[in-house]
């Protein structure tokens, strides 16, 4: 076995090449949240802010969200937020669009859901990125099974600056 160390890496103008990944912002969330609202609502808890130090780098989230429904047949839906502005949305539903969605079949078993976006920092100001949830009928529930509670999950939401 072979080991290389170096003290500095440089490319052939003598340049140092600064890692690309500049910071790394996380917030999980364990607790169950529920909603019975037939538009997007903030979901308590799932956001994070984050601070760009350039505003031509880009920020990439990562939400992994687990949803289902307590009425068979309808859905969870999850939207990414940056600020007030819904981002990574579809566009080819006829009457609405989101990031993802959860289906509850006749079991109520939850659905794990990702949303993964990749975002213009746009300037030094701060962002917050967030996901919001609606459902089409019954009560929505994030982090939990749709029908009871005998199964508890995790949710995240992760941002990175990205020096480009």
């Amino acid at each position: 076995m072979s080991t290389l160390n170096v003290d500095t890496i440089q490319d052939k103008a003598g340049a140092f090449e600064h890692a690309r990944l500049v910071q790394v912002l996380s917030t999980s969330k364990a607790d169950v949240f529920t909603s019975t609202s037939t538009s997007l609502a903030d979901i308590t808890g799932l956001s994070q802010a984050i601070t760009p130090t350039n505003a031509n780098n880009k920020i990439l989230v990562v939400a992994s969200m687990v949803g289902a429904n307590s009425s068979a047949g309808n859905w969870t839906a999850f939207t990414l937020v940056r600020d007030t502005t819904a981002i990574a949305v579809g566009s080819g539903g006829s009457s609405k669009n989101y990031s993802n969605l959860a289906f509850t079949n006749q079991t109520y078993e939850p659905d794990e859901c990702t949303i993964v976006f990749l975002d213009d920092a746009q300037s030094t100001s701060s962002h917050t990125y967030k996901v919001q949830m609606e459902v089409s009928a019954g009560t929505g529930k994030l982090n939990g099974r749709g029908d009871d509670g005998t199964i508890g999950t995790h949710s995240s939401i992760t941002v990175m600056e990205i020096r480009v």
